[in-house]
Order: C-alpha cells, then sequence, then structure tokens
C-alpha cells in the first residue's frame, strides 16, 4: 500500500513542479544579451550627447530628463541607527531596552543581522583555544539575547566547547551547534553589542604534519565587517597564516580577497574587505611548529575529543582506476588496517552523492535526479570485494566492504566498482574521484593512480587534491591540500601523507582534455541506474521500472508536440551553423590599411564575432574573467560589477544559450591623435532568462528551453594605438602576447606579459574592445572638439579621448559600488586623497537596483599646476528599491592624472605590478598571487571629484 502511494505521490508530483517551474519563470523578464539589454529605455537627454561610449544596455531614463537626480534612498546605511527609536522605556547608548518583568523562559533573538563580528582566538599551549567573541547585532524585535550559531559539523575536527560565558550575564551552551547569550532579567532591541567567551578543545589538529589551527566562525548570519586576531602560544610565530571567507556551499571556489591580514608582536589580525553572505564563515588556518606546544598533552586532548568513538586505523589507502572512453571509471581500493586491541568499527563509507533522497520526502526530484549526470551510478562488484587476511562484508545499505573483523596487528580489506557520472563538461572538463571517507581513528598515506585513454596527451593534464568532509547528508570543501604527482607512461599517480580523520576525505580532481570521450549509451545507462539502486536498497527496482514506464508514457503524450515544434528547432539550429553575414571594405579599411598593409578585414571581423561570443559565454556563466583580457577596462569592470550587484543586491542571474552573431559590418572608423577605432555593427539572436542566483540547474534549463528568441543590435568599437601593425602570428585570442609572442600558462589569469611585460588589453599592440553602443543611441562619427583636449595631448601622449572616457566608465561603477558598500576602500588605488577623506559624507552604504550607464562623454579639459583635469559627464539611472522603476541621474566626474605621468596601461585595467593579476577589491598591500607589496595608487587618471549636473 505504502509503494502504491508512492507512486500516485511521483505522477502527481511530476506534473505539478512542471506547472510550477513554468509559472515560477514565466514570472522573470526576458533581457537579450549581456548587460540586461532589454530594459534600456533611449531618453532625450542622452541624445544630445554625440555618442555613448559606456552605454549599458539596461539604462533607463527617467519621464523628465530636465531632473538631475530623481534618486531617493529607501533605507538607511548598513550599520546606521538612526532608523531604530526607543520606546518611552530606558535608553541605552546603541539600542534600546525594557526593565519590565522578565521571561519565564529566556528569548533569544534568531532573526538579527550582524553589523560588525570580531574575534580574539588566544591558542594555549596544551592546544586548547580561548575564544572571545564581539557581536554587534542589530535586533530584529525585543529579546532577552541572540542565538550564536557553532554548526561544528562544518569544522575541521569535532569540538568540545567549554567555560562559555557573557558579561552580560547569560550565557548557555546547548552541547552541540549553538550558544545562546544575552541579559537573564530584561529584553533589548535596537543596535546591542554581546560579547561570548569560551574554551575550544579539537580547533588544534594534530594530524597535518605540523600542528595548525583550523577555525571557522560559521555564524550563518550576513556579516558587514569585522576582524580575527589569532595570538600565539608562548609568542612561537606560525609558518603560515591563511585568512579568508570560505564558502558554504560544497563546490564553490575558496576566495581570496576576502580579508586583509597584518602581523603584530605575538599575534596576527585579519580584517574583513567586504560583507559576508550567511552562507560564509571567516576562517582562520594557522600552522605552527611544534615546538609552540606541548605535543603530548595536544594529542591526548584531540584524541578524546575527535577520536574516543573510533579505535582501528588505517595505514595506507591504494586506489587504482582506469578512465574509459566513454567515461565510466573501473576503480579498485586496496587498504592496510591496523588495530592495536581488535576493533568492529572501522567502515569505509560509500560517496553520499551516490545516494538519492528519501523518496518520502521528495519523489520525483528523487527519480528525476538519476537521469542527471550529476548523480553518479555506482555498480559495485561483489567479486572485486574479496578480502585478504580477514573476512569482509558486503553491505547492500552501503554498497561497499566492511571490515568487520578485524584482528590485532595488520589485516587487508579491498573494493571494486564501476562508476559514471563523475565528469564535469560545462567550460573546464574534469574527473572527480571522491575516495570514501573512513570511519577510523586516523587514516594515514593514500596512493591514487589513474590509467588514461591512450589519445588523451599527458602533458595537457592537470590535477589537485581536496580535502573534504561529510556534512549532514551533503559535502563541503576544507581547502586544497599539497600531494605529490608523478607520470609512469599515460598513468597519473599522486600521494598524499599528511593522514585523515572524522569524516574527512580526499577528493582527486584531474584537468583532461574533452576529445576523444563520448558518453555511454542511454540504455547502457539507465541499466547502471537500476544496479545502482539495486546495491543501496532493492525496493528501488520497481521504482526505476515504474519510472520507466512512466517517462515512456510521458513522452508518448509529448511526441505529437515535439514534431511540431522539431522543424522550428531545426530552422534554428540551421541558423545557429549559418556563418554571420560580413560586410567589410570602404574608408574605414583604407583608412586602416594605409597605415598597416597586413591588417586582414576579414580575419578582424572573425575575430570581433569571436569576442562576442565569449561575452555572452562570460556574462551567462557570471565570470568576466575569460574574457579580460580582449577588451578594455570600462567595458570589463562594467560586466563584473553588474553581475556581482544583481547577485548580492538583487538575488539574481542572467542566464543565456543559442547565441549567434548573425551579421557583422564595419560601420565606420574614429581618428585621434594617438589612436584609432573601428566601430563594428553587430546584429545577433539569443535566448536568455533572468533567474533566481540560486535556482537550480534543472530549472534553468528548463527557462532557457522556454524562452523565445531575441534579436538585438549593437556597436563594438575596437581600439589600437596609432603604429601598431597587424601580426597574424600572435593570436591573443588563443593566449598568445600580441607584442612578443610569448604563450604563457596563466594567460587568463594576468594581463602582463611575463617575458615582455607588455600589458596585453592596453590597446598598445592590438586591437581592444573599448566600447559597446546601443544601436539607437550610435551617432555616427565622434562629437565637436572637447575643449581643452588638442592643448592636452600635445602636453602629454598618454592622453586620448578614447582612454579617459574609458577610464571614467570604469571610475563609475567602481563609485557606484563603493557607494552601494559604504565602503571607501573600494575606491583606494583610483582616487585622490581629497576625495577619499570627503567620501564619508556621501558614501551610502545601501543597494542599487538595476543600475545602468546610458553614456559617458568627455566634456572637457584643463591644465592647471602640473595637473590635467577632464571632466566626463555620465548619464545613468538606478532604482532605491526592488521592482522600483529606476531614476535618471546625470553627474560630472572629474578626473586627475599628473601632466607628466606617462600610463602604459592604456584601455586596460591595472593588475599587480609584479605579476599582472587582478588587484584585489580593497586597500589589500600585497599581492595575493604573487605575494609582492602592490602599488597604493595607481598610475592613471585618478577619482577627484563626483557632482550633479
Amino acid at each position: 500500500m505504502r509503494s502504491i502511494n508512492k507512486r500516485k505521490i511521483m505522477i502527481l508530483m511530476f506534473f505539478a513542479g512542471t506547472l510550477a517551474a513554468e509559472s515560477f519563470f514565466d514570472s522573470n523578464p526576458l533581457y537579450p544579451r549581456a548587460g540586461r539589454g532589454q530594459s534600456y529605455r533611449s531618453s532625450s537627454s542622452s541624445s544630445s550627447s554625440s555618442r555613448s561610449s559606456s552605454s549599458s544596455s539596461s539604462y533607463r531614463s527617467s519621464s523628465s530628463s530636465s531632473s538631475s537626480s530623481s534618486y531617493k534612498p529607501s533605507s538607511p546605511s548598513y550599520g546606521s541607527t538612526s532608523s531604530y527609536k526607543s520606546s518611552s522605556s530606558t535608553s541605552s547608548s546603541t539600542g534600546t531596552y525594557t526593565s519590565g518583568p522578565s521571561s519565564p523562559v529566556p528569548d533569544y533573538d534568531y532573526g538579527y543581522s550582524i553589523d560588525s563580528y570580531s574575534a580574539v582566538l588566544r591558542v594555549n599551549r596544551d592546544g586548547t583555544v580561548s575564544v572571545t567573541e564581539k557581536i554587534k547585532a542589530v535586533m530584529s524585535g525585543w529579546h532577552n539575547g541572540i542565538h550564536r550559531s557553532l554548526i561544528l559539523q562544518k569544522q575541521y575536527a569535532p569540538w568540545t566547547v567549554s567555560e562559555v560565558k557573557s558579561p552580560q550575564g547569560l550565557a548557555v551552551y546547548n552541547g552541540m551547534n549553538y550558544i545562546d547569550a544575552g541579559y537573564p532579567k530584561k529584553k533589548v532591541s535596537g543596535v546591542q553589542e554581546f560579547e561570548i567567551s569560551y574554551k575550544l578543545t579539537g580547533a588544534v589538529v594534530p594530524f597535518t604534519g605540523q600542528p595548525a589551527l583550523a577555525w571557522r566562525s560559521c555564524l550563518d548570519k550576513s556579516v558587514g565587517g569585522g576582524s580575527v586576531r589569532v595570538e600565539f602560544p608562548a609568542g612561537a610565530p606560525p609558518v603560515l597564516a591563511d585568512f579568508r571567507v570560505v564558502p558554504g556551499e560544497p563546490h564553490r571556489v575558496r576566495g581570496k580577497d576576502a580579508v586583509a591580514a597584518s602581523a603584530l608582536p605575538g599575534a596576527v589580525t585579519a580584517v574583513m574587505t567586504r560583507r559576508m553572505n550567511p552562507d560564509e564563515s571567516f576562517e582562520a588556518y594557522v600552522v605552527f611548529p611544534e615546538s609552540a606546544f606541548d605535543m603530548n598533552l595536544l594529542r591526548a586532548l584531540f584524541s578524546e575529543t575527535a577520536l574516543k568513538y573510533e579505535r582501528a586505523n588505517l595505514r595506507e589507502s591504494r586506489f587504482r582506476a582506469v578512465l574509459n572512453p566513454d567515461r565510466t571509471v573501473d576503480m579498485k581500493g586496496d587498504f592496510e588496517l591496523e588495530s592495536p586491541e581488535g576493533s568492529s568499527v572501522c567502515r569505509m563509507n560509500a560517496p553520499l552523492q551516490f545516494m538519492l533522497d528519501d523518496p518520502i520526502d521528495e519523489p520525483m526530484k528523487a527519480r528525476l535526479k538519476d537521469f542527471y549526470r550529476a548523480v553518479y551510478y555506482y555498480d559495485f562488484k561483489k567479486t572485486d570485494c574479496a578480502t585478504k587476511e580477514l573476512g569482509g562484508n558486503y553491505s547492500n545499505m552501503f554498497g561497499i566492504c566492511l571490515a568487520d573483523r578485524i584482528g590485532r596487528g595488520v589485516s587487508r580489506v579491498g573494493i571494486g566498482y564501476t562508476l559514471w557520472g563523475n565528469f564535469y563538461d560545462d567550460g573546464a572538463h574534469f574527473f572527480d574521484f571522491r575516495l570514501p571517507e573512513y570511519r577510523c581513528k586516523k587514516s594515514g598515506r593514500i596512493v591514487f593512480e589513474l590509467k588514461l585513454p591512450e589519445f588523451v596527451d599527458s602533458s595537457k593534464v592537470r590535477a589537485e587534491a581536496l580535502l573534504e568532509k561529510r556534512y549532514f547528508t551533503g559535502e563541503f570543501l576544507l581547502r586544497p591540500v599539497a600531494a605529490a604527482t608523478s607520470w609512469d607512461g599515460n598513468t597519473l599517480k599522486i600521494e598524499y601523507g599528511a593522514g585523515l580523520f572524522d569524516e574527512q576525505f580526499l577528493k582527486v580532481r584531474v584537468f583532461i582534455p574533452e576529445k576523444g570521450f563520448h558518453n555511454p549509451f542511454f540504455l547502457r545507462r539507465y541499466i547502471m541506474g537500476v544496479r545502482s539502486r539495486m546495491n543501496f536498497d532493492p525496493t528501488w527496482y520497481l521504482n526505476y521500472l515504474l519510472f520507466g514506464i512512466v517517462l515512456a508514457t510521458a513522452g508518448a503524450v509529448v511526441l505529437v508536440s515535439v514534431l511540431k515544434g522539431r522543424r522550428r528547432d531545426q530552422s534554428y539550429e540551421r541558423m545557429l551553423k549559418t556563418p554571420p553575414e560580413v560586410k567589410t571594405g570602404g574608408p574605414a579599411v583604407d583608412a586602416v590599411r594605409s597605415a598597416d598593409p597586413a591588417f586582414d578585414p576579414a580575419k578582424f571581423m572573425e575575430r570581433a564575432g569571436a569576442i562576442s561570443s565569449m561575452i555572452q559565454a562570460a556574462w551567462s556563466a557570471g565570470d568576466m574573467k575569460p574574457v579580460r583580457n580582449f577588451v578594455s577596462q570600462g567595458v570589463y569592470n562594467r560586466f563584473r560589477l553588474q553581475l556581482e550587484m544583481m547577485a548580492r543586491d538583487e538575488g539574481v542571474r542572467n542566464v543565456s544559450a543559442d547565441y549567434h552573431p548573425a551579421g557583422l559590418e564595419i560601420t565606420g572608423i574614429s581618428d585621434s591623435k594617438n589612436y584609432q577605432t573601428l566601430h563594428v555593427k553587430l546584429r545577433a539572436t539569443i535566448r536568455d532568462v533572468t533567474v533566481p542566483k540560486d535556482a537550480p540547474d534543472d530549472e534553468v534549463k528548463k527557462a532557457l528551453g522556454a524562452a523565445e528568441v531575441s534579436s538585438f543590435g549593437e556597436i563594438h568599437s575596437f581600439t589600437r594605438k596609432r603604429g601598431a601593425k597587424t601580426d597574424p602570428s600572435k593570436d591573443i585570442l588563443k593566449g598568445v602576447c600580441p607584442n612578443c609572442g610569448y604563450v604563457p600558462d596563466n594567460f587568463g589569469e594576468v594581463n602582463k606579459c611575463g617575458s615582455c611585460g607588455g600589458v596585453y588589453n592596453s590597446g598598445e599592440f592590438d586591437w581592444v574592445l573599448s566600447e559597446i553602443t546601443q544601436e539607437e543611441e550610435w551617432k555616427g562619427g565622434s562629437a565637436d572638439t572637447v575643449d581643452g583636449l588638442k592643448a592636452l595631448e600635445e602636453k602629454n601622449l598618454s592622453v586620448n579621448r578614447e582612454v579617459i572616457e574609458d577610464r571614467a566608465s570604469f571610475l563609475f561603477w567602481r563609485w557606484l559600488d563603493a557607494r552601494a558598500r559604504g565602503k571607501a576602500a573600494v575606491l583606494s588605488r583610483d582616487a585622490t586623497g581629497s576625495f577619499l577623506k570627503g567620501f564619508g559624507q556621501e558614501g551610502r552604504g545601501a543597494p542599487f537596483f538595476e543600475p545602468a550607464v546610458g553614456a559617458v562623454d568627455l566634456a572637457g579639459c584643463r591644465q592647471e599646476e602640473g595637473s590635467a583635469f577632464a571632466d566626463v559627464l555620465v548619464l545613468w539611472s538606478a532604482a532605491s528599491s526592488k521592482g522600483s522603476e529606476p531614476g535618471h541621474c546625470e553627474h560630472i566626474f572629474t578626473l586627475k592624472m599628473p601632466l607628466d605621468m606617462k600610463n602604459p596601461y592604456g584601455l586596460a585595467d591595472h593588475s599587480c605590478d609584479s605579476c599582472g593579476a587582478p588587484l584585489p577589491e580593497t586597500d589589500a598591500l600585497e599581492c595575493g598571487y604573487c605575494g609582492k607589496a602592490l602599488q597604493k595608487v595607481n598610475s592613471d587618471w585618478l577619482l577627484d571629484s563626483v557632482s550633479k549636473k
């Protein structure tokens, strides 16, 4: 009877889920290209400008263009107490409280937000850590105190928490995941400061070669800012001090730009440089020499805390994997166990991602997930679970050999299985080998060997080892770890000897060229799925059979509609394969060829189309780094910061598919004293949709499939320094330095050639996409001569209109981001001291919604006392709250530069002077890539003032 109910629920949820997904995504607007272009509205104010140098695709004007600004903030800045009003009761310095009768049961606030957070971690000689935290909380109502989340499962090792105290008088630890702290006899509201102190045992880990403090804040709240200080035991300096904000989601990349650390005598302090999201944690990972501790006492306390339930050790694990051309993997494991006393608790668990959700909870979701590649098919081979020297048990529950009769001394056990689904081909093509974790006291040396198909070029293979951990029914990344890598023919060998404990496991990620691989036939995948389920739970056999019947029936029902839509899809597919219509020639091409006979307009247009496709792909992926070296700083940062603000302030992302440049035409040329710009008219089609930033991939794909094809037109402007010559052998799209031809390994990570020092996207050596303009805003030709520009060009060859406007576009987005965050540090390298000093009066500290630029135009230049000034008009719009209509704004951005300064970056965004890596979004003093000192101020036009027109 129960299985019948499951089947009914499955069918109902299938249709209900389909309708819900369609309804959900239909409510979201469509935008036809990077920059959310369909929301663009042209205005009379922007048409007064001769051209729109940084015309954003989502710019909106107000109904009255004469208004200087219609923007009105709707909420106070983060951390402001002005919106909190005390009641008639007694007021405190930062908030309010009532001195009425106390509640019989203390009432703790779960919904508060954290304005600032600080922690002092005093590491003791015995390995314990004394923690003192200060939390500036914005209360959601009247409460006795706050509920401070700990989430011990997300730590490197289990902790024991003791000696919990609070000067407010109330501190309660529940023994697992949280501390409640506050006032025992009064309730407070508004902005309040709470202090909590406690002692940790288990936060210093002795099994990593050298003892390491491994601590995460796990506040489960958005944090406006703060700091963490680690005090050394007996003043012993650390070997390594690594602070960063780490994501809570399993597979997100660990950030590099979230904290700035500084050393003090006997301590090291790290400061947050951006707002921390609720799913993120502040991590302190500090490695000390063994001499800093009483190692005997440290190991004893750690064993009592973290290892008290386990007795057996796993001395060595060996994995031998064979990667087949159809992406299936044949895996064998061999394990050496050591038990001085005899044990029955050493067990190797199956990787959790192979197991689906309970069908009672989410029946349809569970069955649908079986047909996604992200769910591994896991076919255990009982014959390969043979044991050596001891008996073993093959468990259907875990689908893996259990060593349940371990005698004293050393024993061995084996495992074998076939796996499919552990690869990713969206962007980089890589395979994940998640090695099963062990419920043992400690696991030692791990050796992993991977035999690759003969068609794989081993010189193009890259591998990394990741330390991960189980968390409830999921997993998350702890940190990348060092592992020895070697090759024997086409077999990759990786060794890791630092050891694991608790529920940690090692994941080996191998990046392999995709060419030559294919997927198993659908029927084989289905059979593998059935056999995989039989390993975990035999009752799933009927569920799989039923799902096959339902799938076949549903396929028959929709067959007619599929056939109807096939003609339309085939027509669009043919169009996608059709090369774009390209028009070259005319005076613009002749003007370029007169000084550069090797210039090939056909190759130039092919490159223009390729860059437009790369921009769309980068925008859809939410990461503009792949196109950084082909575009100017204004174009790159406009898209990069817009993506960041969409996710941070609006909670959405824009994704696309089936982008096709249908036509390319050179429409004109702009000449200045030092630069030459070719303008290319682009006609293109695309499918795209805006979705919540955390929307699952299956819902995103469904929404994209339902999206209509839209078309648009833009003008893409490519700029190059006068005197630069075309060299067909130096193709920057292939990662080649356009100046010297050097091919670096890290082309996508830096914009500076490690051989000649040239900046790739400066425009000094090759064409750079410097402007994207709405077709309806395009005004052919340049504006009249700008007052003072010619005289300034004569005085300094680095001065140029295109460069100034591109720099102003970049500074606008920096300024907007700084205002949204309420932090001048965002502009510290790109603004004058006087501007930064006055930023405190204008720093807003609240998000903008749908910010966009309509035009950026140089209005005038002048020279004063050895400095050059440029006044740039920026037309832009933004909304004060989500869903409200954006208001039109016009501001004059005044830029300042010493007259004798020579700017080598040109159109490129500034980077580390030593290695060319991106500069951090803060005033950090050292490069996160090469570790060398960073320039405090960039050698370029700096933002000197911003005023309303």
